[in-house]
């Protein structure tokens, strides 16, 4: 189960540098967030009906299958911070 997750988060990731680099920033740095962190939303998603994958296919706006999420308030506001400053820099 964890391979064919690991295999999926891998064929992803392929098609997508930037959200790579997001997801093992977050990987890296999990201590400094106040509680977890989940997504990219595309790799949490797992679906064993092709209808409902090709649904969500059809009406979800692919930017949000991109998107993380976090728990609170504080932890948005450093997840921002901390990719913004990474992006200028």
């Amino acid at each position: 189960m964890k391979d064919e997750k690991a295999r999926r988060n891998e064929s992803i990731f392929a098609r997508d540098q930037n959200l790579k680099k997001v997801y093992d920033y977050i990987n890296s740095n999990r201590t400094i967030f106040r509680r977890p962190v989940h997504g990219p939303i595309v790799c949490e998603i797992e679906t064993q009906d092709t209808k409902i994958s090709n649904y969500l296919d059809e009406h979800v706006a692919d930017n949000v299958f991109r998107q993380f999420v976090v728990e609170c308030k504080e932890d948005q506001q450093l997840l921002y911070r901390d990719l913004l400053a990474a992006a200028e820099g």
